[in-house]
């Protein structure tokens, strides 16, 4: 129990300090970078370069420029001010004000999960802090104290002229390592990762026990995550999830024989993930990459990852208002057909077939091999709607999958209605039929008839409707958007194909995948999502129930006052910051890289 206060305590104080936007002064000249000190096997690793320059660019971003405008201002200060209020009542026990802990990262900060032998993974927190601060030395004094205070013991070692101040906890063998070095403040919960990074530092780490840089895996992935050759990430990480895992489950003998059935999954086939976020660089507001490592060739259930590529155009049903828009190519077949082999090799042969046909075909009353998924041809799309007025839950979805024959798919829906009975209700609208449900209201309490109008919940009513429209099945949970959706279909000016936004978004994917051919693409109106929650900020019902929830909760209370204190500003002075983004999946022998980004708006210049 006092290990895990005592970490508790110190990862509390580690994250503070890793998500602060500081103004800090900017750091002092780096010697070397914490992956470069971190053991090659490292297992997670998430970095913050230097909080200085990812303060300044988040300042340059949408959110950012939201933020500062004048007309907006008073709102977030009022926000900011109720924060720091109630943070003064941990003010005695941290060693320092919200505003003090936010000013001590001057640089590199990271996290990292390491390998220990037989233990559970080590924690280990590097926080550049510059040679000097009252207010570090504050807070550590107050860590050492409250570890005191819950029994733990402390004694301090030289390593070479490095000082370990080392707090033991008296029940267990884990520990809680910390040391400063060239204005960096390290955390370690185990000595071993402790003494093995001071080796690293000092130049005398033996030679085969090499950084994480030197990761094969690590450097791929660090690779495609980068904005252009020479661009570097404010934000990067990286985990090992096989070796994770392992770490994971030392000593627990149940999940480490299920962990024993990853190789005959093909699962040790997945080698890394990783990511990075870039803000505020060239054109780009954010950019967001993600890449999924997987050994070539793949095996196992890697080969249910079957990307495949092709046409990404709009089907014309979609509307130009949509407020995203997302098409993937898939090989269904191969996925399934991995997918049972699998199945079929734990279970018995014959067991998946057995269960489809019990638990989805029987109950529909089709073949689900031979009427659904023979009839797709592999392109899928999800596209989202902001239907009025504005409600908690007014984002519409349609889900589409082009068909290789529509009149006999037209069929299968007729067949599965006719089996689920009058719970589909038959319509026409704009000369498409399709099948209506009306589904339950999510989040709706029972008794909500009986609560005052300004109390019930402000939600949309879901309806399930399902139709052909042309090549494409399509799904929605929103019967408005249906009709909206069959109302484009004859005008391509309503057509999200047409829209300037989308072009726009389709030109940079382009350009960004180079030879690589997507087999995904994503199109975002931030824009959309922004005034949703605008025109609920401002609706009188909304903020009642904030209102109420604030008798009671601090946190509501301190939103109520905000919001009433400081009158929003006409939504287009906020909306003149945002602009749409997108982004793009592909397949290479490295394994499957995300791309997502969203463009700069003038405003933001």
């Amino acid at each position: 129990m006092i290990v895990a206060r005592m970490r508790l305590v110190v990862v509390s104080v580690a994250l503070l300090a890793a998500v602060l936007l500081s103004a800090g002064a900017s750091a002092q000249e780096k010697t070397r970078s914490a992956a470069e000190l971190l053991p090659e096997k490292t297992l997670v690793f998430v970095r913050i370069a230097d909080t200085k320059d990812l303060a300044e660019r988040f300042q340059k971003t949408a959110i950012g420029r939201i933020g500062a405008d004048e007309s907006i201002r008073p709102l977030v200060g009022d926000l900011y001010d109720s924060a720091v209020e109630g943070f003064a009542n941990l003010e005695d026990r941290v060693g320092a004000s919200l505003e003090e802990l936010l000013k001590m990262p001057q640089g590199e900060v990271c996290l990292a999960l390491l390998k220990v032998e037989g233990q559970r993974p080590a924690l280990v927190a590097f926080v550049e802090v510059g040679e000097s601060s009252p207010t570090v030395d504050r807070v550590l004094e107050h860590v050492d104290d409250a570890l005191a205070e819950r029994g733990a013991f402390r004694e301090t070692e030289m390593v070479g002229e490095t000082e370990l101040v080392i707090h033991k906890a008296p029940e267990r063998s884990r520990q809680l390592i910390r040391f400063r070095r060239e204005g960096k403040v390290v955390l370690a919960t185990d000595p071993h990762a402790a003494y093995a990074l001071l080796a690293r530092w000092n130049g005398e780490a033996p030679k085969d026990e090499r950084p994480l840089t030197a990761n094969k895996n690590f450097q791929t992935i660090m690779k495609r995550c980068r904005l252009g050759d020479e661009k570097h990430p404010q934000l990067s990480f990286y985990a090992d999830p096989i070796e994770l895992a392992d770490a994971a489950t030392q000593g627990n003998f149940g999940a480490r024989a299920v962990l024993a059935m990853i190789p005959a999954l093909g699962l040790d086939g997945v080698q890394g993930v990783g990511g990075s976020i870039t803000l505020a660089e060239d054109e780009y507001d954010v950019v967001t990459h993600l890449h999924l490592a997987l050994e070539n060739p793949r095996e196992g259930a890697l080969e249910m990852l079957a990307m495949t590529s092709g046409d990404t155009t709009p089907e014309d049903f979609i509307p130009h208002d949509a407020s995203t828009y997302m098409t993937v190519h898939w090989d269904v077949e191969k996925t399934f057909v991995t997918f049972g082999e699998l199945f079929d090799t734990f279970r018995g042969d014959g067991a998946l077939a057995d269960e489809v046909d019990r638990r989805i075909s029987g109950p529909l009353g089709v073949d689900l091999k031979d009427d659904v998924l023979a009839e797709l041809s592999g392109r899928f799309t999800r596209a989202t709607w902001i239907e009025p007025p504005a409600r908690v839950n007014s984002q519409a979805s349609l889900v589409s999958a082009k068909l290789r024959d529509p009149k006999r798919f037209r069929g299968t829906l007729e067949r599965i209605a006719a089996k689920v009975g009058d719970r589909f209700d038959a319509r026409t609208y704009g000369g498409v039929d399709y099948y209506f449900m009306e589904l339950p209201r999510p989040g709706r309490p029972r008794d909500a008839e009986e609560l005052p109008d300004d109390a019930r919940p402000n939600l949309r009513q879901p309806q399930l409707c399902l139709a052909v429209l042309g090549e494409f099945f399509v799904a929605t949970d929103s019967e408005a958007l249906l009709k909206h959706a069959v109302g484009v279909r004859g005008d391509a000016m309503k057509q999200l194909a047409n829209e300037l936004e989308f072009k726009l978004i389709a030109s940079k994917i382009a350009r960004e995948s180079g030879e690589r051919t997507p087999g995904m693409i994503l199109f975002d109106r931030p824009e959309e999502n922004i005034r949703l929650l605008y025109d609920l900020a401002a609706a009188d019902d909304v903020r009642s129930r904030i209102g109420r929830r604030g008798e009671e909760n601090g946190f509501f209370q301190a939103i109520s006052g905000a919001l009433n204190d400081n009158p929003l500003p006409p939504f287009p002075i906020l909306s003149r910051y945002l602009a749409p983004g997108g982004g793009m999946m592909t397949s290479d022998a490295t394994g499957l890289h995300y791309m997502g980004f969203t463009l700069r708006s003038a405003a933001n210049d």
